[in-house]
């Protein structure tokens, strides 16, 4: 990307290759964090505990380099911040060198067709796959994100050290959430922890309708410092309205198997995240919203969050498992066999 990309096809089959390989180590990673918490008995307090002190990481990473990019791009070309960052996983090559596992001395072990198969049976149990449906149904709903993103840039004229600023704002934000989360809301139950979160994120993504109508304006308040205090908020809670989704993928994978499980459950809510934003731009262009024409935003912003309560009647359906009884794991492959990921 600093170097020899120069067409549109090149960018793209660079950025696959960058996310195919920020995958695998996303796996590995998520499948430590569920081998701890399982060992911690898989209680959902331990889990949210794991969990959440894996993605705290991951939201001061992006604190770190939230404000510091959009400065960067204003004073650096852009080549020359891609090669930057292409230093940044170098670290996670310092770090898997500290990263302490046992060595694997037998080659015996489930094949790549057993676990498959062993997956299979676990997901066809209605304890697991209704809460995967539900995952991915709650992820489908379309979103407004790239239209808003469009009305920052193009119509509020918001600057990219602004826009840094933003993202800096909602990775506070959202190491807040995670905190708050962890400290105080983990042990609450997942049905009441996300259908109040689900509601209170739905009225705060309304409150985006006081900015395309300029309401603030007659509050005194500017676009900027409505953007970054309302974004800093709906962060927060969104944050919160994630936290038991990850946890609960956390507490349904068996054991030895628990990467790959993990990695599906993930890939659910990449794929709910994929079609939501196609939907939302689907209803972009329906609407005839282009990246000057703002006229018909607020019926998008309405839809798209208001779409967020039609999943909330299948958490009726939508049954946690709280004991190992409940959730019978696969049958544990041989002793000395290699640890699946």
């Amino acid at each position: 990307m600093s170097l020899v990309v120069s067409a549109p096809w090149m960018a793209i089959c660079t950025m696959f290759c960058i996310q195919i390989s920020c995958a695998f180590c996303n796996v590995i990673g998520e499948a430590l964090v569920v081998e701890e918490s399982q060992k911690a008995g898989a209680s959902q307090a331990e889990a949210s505990k794991y969990v959440t002190t894996f993605f705290a990481v991951r939201s001061i990473g992006i604190i770190l380099t939230a404000y510091s990019s959009g400065i960067i791009l204003e004073v650096l070309d852009k080549r020359h911040v891609f090669f930057i960052t292409a230093c940044f996983p170098l670290m996670m090559v310092l770090a898997s060198a500290i990263l302490n596992e046992k060595k694997n001395v037998s080659h015996e072990g489930p094949t790549v067709c057993g676990q498959l198969s062993e997956i299979y049976k676990f997901i066809k149990k209605p304890v697991i796959l209704t809460p995967i449906c539900f995952i991915l149904i709650f992820t489908m709903m379309p979103t407004s994100a790239d239209a808003m993103f469009y009305y920052y840039t193009n119509e509020l004229n918001f600057k990219p050290e602004f826009m840094g600023r933003l993202k800096f704002a909602c990775g506070v934000a959202s190491l807040g959430g995670i905190i708050i989360y962890n400290k105080w809301l983990k042990a609450v139950s997942f049905k009441s922890m996300f259908t109040s979160t689900t509601l209170i994120c739905c009225c705060l993504g309304l409150t985006q309708l006081l900015l395309v109508f300029q309401l603030n304006h007659r509050a005194g308040v500017s676009d900027e410092w409505f953007s970054l205090s309302g974004g800093f908020i709906a962060q927060a809670f969104a944050e919160l309205n994630t936290m038991p989704l990850l946890v609960l993928c956390c507490r349904i994978c068996p054991k030895n198997i628990e990467g790959s499980l993990y990695a599906l459950l993930m890939s659910t809510i990449n794929l709910g995240t994929l079609v939501s934003y196609q939907l939302g731009g689907l209803l972009t262009f329906a609407m005839g919203i282009t990246k000057t024409n703002f006229d018909n935003l607020w019926i998008l912003v309405l839809v798209c969050n208001l779409s967020y309560l039609l999943p909330l009647p299948m958490l009726a359906f939508v049954k946690i498992a709280d004991s190992k009884a409940e959730i019978k794991e696969p049958a544990e492959t041989e002793e000395n066999g290699c640890d699946t990921v």
